[in-house]
């Protein structure tokens, strides 16, 4: 830091500091013995202040000195709200990422364990009644689909069918595989987007896909996949197109994921709910292309 010179007045002293800040000239101003001495906080600016002092003491009521007040106060308020925004998110990033998983991500959480309790409770689809109080359709007594017109129960007021298919689960390891492309893919919008926003695409993929299946092969079908492969394709499109959005999926997945995709359809694993994985394919296909064209065009 270097002095200068001097002022004869505070009033000259702040209005030519408030000058210099507004060229980016950084000083520091204080008073003794009715005189104010005027520093320079960087030695490389040196020159440059001593010419504006001479300048300033030649034409101190100049009006480029009069609206420095005003333009270095704007500038100043707008340095310190960067600062404390910076603050701000740095605090609470370091809070989200110290929390413990289900508090990161409590909606992914809630559905795994929603879906183990349903594929419990339906004893892996075995227990017909149960399984039935949760498929789009119901069954009588006999075990047997009642004849009525599609979505009855819904429209009587079982709206919960058009959703709890999506936790019903038939085996061990149709529970596992699909448990664990929504925790590493759900867990991963949750932290980046926020849970409000992954339960209404759980919500409007899981009816979607559900509704899809159901009119195109029956009520016979469960799980999460079709809302693991609306998570997959989600992540894979705004990773591809926003790379800043912290969503990203490896190659290696991206090319397991579609194998398997296809080879359901040959039927070689068994009877599978194609439909409702390429339903909820297309829901997250459609959904990240909206929210990249939204983007785009409030740029």
């Amino acid at each position: 830091m270097r002095r200068i010179g001097t002022l004869n007045s505070e009033k000259e002293a702040r209005a030519f500091s408030d000058y210099l800040f507004t060229i980016k000239v950084d000083t520091q101003v204080s008073g003794h013995d009715g005189v104010w001495d005027v520093w320079l906080l960087s030695e490389d600016q040196l020159e440059r202040g001593r010419s504006e002092l001479e300048a300033f003491r030649a034409a101190p009521n100049a009006s480029k000195y009069a609206a420095a007040a005003s333009a270095a106060r704007a500038q100043r308020d707008a340095e310190l709200e960067a600062v404390l925004t910076t603050a701000k998110q740095h605090i609470n990033l370091r809070e989200r990422w110290e929390r413990p998983a289900w508090l990161q991500m409590p909606v992914t959480i809630g559905l795994l364990v929603l879906s183990a309790a349903v594929t419990l409770y339906c004893e892996f689809g075995q227990n017909r009644e149960h399984t039935a109080l949760l498929q789009v359709q119901t069954v009588d007594a006999s075990g047997r689909y009642i004849a009525r017109p599609a979505l009855f129960d819904v429209r009587q007021g079982e709206v919960w069918r058009v959703v709890t298919p999506t936790f019903i689960h038939m085996s061990p390891w149709h529970l596992l595989f699909n448990a664990s492309l929504v925790l590493a893919l759900g867990g991963m919008i949750e932290r980046e987007r926020g849970s409000g926003r992954l339960l209404l695409f759980v919500l409007v993929t899981a009816v979607i896909s559900n509704l899809a299946q159901y009119f195109a092969a029956g009520p016979l079908f469960g799980g999460l996949s079709g809302l693991g492969y609306g998570l997959f394709a989600y992540v894979w499109l705004a990773g591809r197109f926003d790379p800043q959005s912290g969503l990203q999926i490896s190659r290696e997945s991206t090319i397991l994921l579609v194998v398997w995709l296809f080879l359901c359809t040959t039927g070689a694993v068994g009877p599978v709910a194609n439909v409702c994985h390429f339903s909820g394919l297309a829901v997250g296909l459609t959904w990240a292309a909206a929210g990249v064209l939204w983007r785009r065009a409030r740029a």
